[in-house]
């Protein structure tokens, strides 16, 4: 692959089947099982095949043919560019059956343990520096209080194990894939391992997809190195989310209707804000005015209406 994710760089593309640091043998096995496995006959085919630059899969295929293993077809039909064209001989295809009998194997060439524990290197969490302004930048569509990135900052550059805790519904999700973009939520896995002459299969969708359940240790706490709460808002913060969120969905403010929830309904659970309850709110009043077929507004009666949403009542239920 030849990409780079944020604070991550990727591994060089080799040049040379030398820089491949694998046994010819292996690489050659390889090639020539991926023609047999997948009928291939075209050099650029190959190199998507298994994964190298053409020029180092042509070099591949030109060891392969010195052993008469390969042998050239001629020029393929004008539709191709003129390619040339390229199918095992009686030789090889003993040698990809022989070969495919010891491993089946084929397809994307392995990528030597050693040169994949560098890489494992570079990309560990701890070798990636952030600064305030990359965090901020991740996280600036969030409205938070300005001393939690001062706290949040040193715990995501220093790699260590972070704790966020704190009531439901105030962003620790939120903040979290604030982390992860600010980091770079990808990393380079080989789809195979070659260590002492044996290919180990490492890519697979579905292990890498996962996400292993781990049993609550209670003993976890003491050795998680950053503890950081994650509260509500306060009440200057809450509004500046609810005006920002009435904004991008084109729900016009109306200061009765504020009042009247600042101080009318807020009261009723003891002024406790959260990050959820403005969109909450401005989503249930949205969905009435669609149903009621008026235009978007605000009005201490919508207020009324969406806060009833808002929470369940403890009802006994009679059967």
């Amino acid at each position: 692959m030849n990409m780079e994710t944020s604070g991550v760089m990727a591994p060089p593309a080799p040049r040379t089947i030398a820089e491949m640091k694998i046994p010819l043998v292996i690489m050659r096995d390889i090639l020539l099982k991926t023609m047999f496995r997948m009928n291939m006959d075209q050099a650029s085919d190959l190199a998507k095949a298994v994964c190298l630059p053409l020029p180092v899969t042509q070099e591949l295929i030109d060891m392969a043919r010195d052993q008469t293993l390969i042998e050239a077809t001629g020029t393929l039909h004008a539709g191709s560019g003129g390619k040339m064209g390229y199918q095992l001989t009686e030789n090889g295809k003993a040698r990809a059956l022989d070969a495919l009998a010891q491993s089946e194997y084929y397809g994307a060439m392995p990528v030597p343990l050693d040169v994949y524990r560098e890489q494992v290197k570079r990309q560990s969490i701890r070798n990636i520096q952030i600064t305030r302004g990359q965090l901020t930048g991740a996280m600036g569509h969030l409205v938070l209080p300005p001393d939690l990135l001062s706290n949040l900052g040193p715990a995501v550059s220093s790699g260590r194990s972070i704790l966020m805790y704190g009531p439901p519904g105030n962003g620790k999700s939120s903040i979290s894939n604030g982390i992860r973009d600010a980091l770079g939520d990808k990393i380079f896995v080989p789809r195979a391992i070659e260590y002492t002459g044996q290919v180990i299969t490492v890519y697979d969708p579905i292990v890498h997809s996962a996400a292993e359940s781990q049993e609550d240790d209670p003993n976890k706490l003491r050795r998680i190195f950053f503890k950081i709460k994650i509260d509500g808002p306060s009440q200057e913060d809450f509004l500046k989310i609810f005006a920002m969120v009435a904004k991008k969905k084109k729900m016009p403010l109306d200061e009765k209707a504020l009042v009247h929830l600042l101080k009318v309904k807020y009261p009723t659970i003891d002024n406790v804000y959260a990050n959820y309850q403005p969109i909450f709110l401005i989503d249930q009043m949205i969905s009435i005015c669609e149903f009621e077929g008026i235009p978007y507004q605000m009005s201490p009666e919508l207020i009324d209406r969406a806060w009833a949403n808002m929470f369940v009542k403890e009802e006994t239920i009679v059967h």
